[in-house]
């Protein structure tokens, strides 16, 4: 569950759930220049958008296997590793999962009925390889995305 803390003077700690997974959240991702909007992934395969000024969650999307052929995704089950908001355009976000593809969502063309990213990457070398997963997203100095996969770093340049 996705819960929010806040700390009384006195020390005491008080939470209030504002949403759920079915099974772990794996990452949250605050949107940049926004102190009240962030987005949670987990284990369900669903993205979510929290805004704090509601105490509110909205399912943006259940992600989907990737096939590799035209573009095309299955409905197979993914666990969500990673998610991170582009800090240069925070209408996009990218999420890791557990299989060897980053996909880019627009913020602005979901919920849809296709929940289809608008982009995947993934090394060519890697793009008949099942085994491998990534485990988190990051950006560098430069703005490049960073993906770590399996324990071996690659570079993603996008």
């Amino acid at each position: 569950m996705v819960r929010l803390g806040q700390v009384a003077d006195n020390g005491n700690l008080q939470t209030i759930e504002l949403g759920k997974h079915n099974g772990r959240v794996h990452k949250l991702a605050v949107e940049p220049g926004s102190p009240h909007m962030f987005y949670s992934c987990g284990e369900d395969e669903f993205v979510q958008r929290f805004d704090l000024r509601s105490n509110s969650s909205t399912k943006l999307l259940c992600c989907s296997t990737f096939i590799g052929t035209d573009n095309l995704f299955s409905s197979n089950i993914l666990s969500l590793n990673s998610i991170i908001i582009d800090p240069r355009h925070p209408n996009y976000f990218y999420l890791g999962d557990c299989d060897q593809y980053a996909r880019v969502y627009n913020i602005r063309k979901l919920p849809s009925n296709k929940d289809a990213p608008v982009e995947t990457f993934c090394p060519k070398h890697l793009i008949k390889t099942r085994e491998m997963q990534i485990t988190r997203l990051s950006y560098s100095n430069t703005s490049k995305l960073l993906v770590s996969c399996n324990g071996c770093f690659k570079r993603i340049w996008v």
